[in-house]
């Protein structure tokens, strides 16, 4: 198997727009329910080089429901 190569880029302005409109998808896709969501990893730091890969974080009112079950 061979190695593969990691490509950095410059700061890109376009992964901030990317970002935008990726956020915008996933609160039209989950709604109201959304937390938060951040532009996190390389390509949300200024300035730095990066994968080109945006990731984001999702967080979202979560429901528990706990189910105990005992031995006896």
């Amino acid at each position: 198997m061979g190695k593969s190569r990691i490509y950095l880029e410059n700061d890109h302005l376009k992964w901030q727009k990317n970002y935008e409109y990726e956020k915008d998808q996933i609160l039209q896709a989950i709604g109201l329910k959304t937390l938060g969501i951040e532009h996190i990893g390389s390509t949300s730091i200024k300035g730095m080089a990066a994968k080109p890969i945006i990731d984001i974080m999702v967080t979202r009112e979560v429901r528990v429901v706990y189910s105990l079950a005992f031995l006896h």
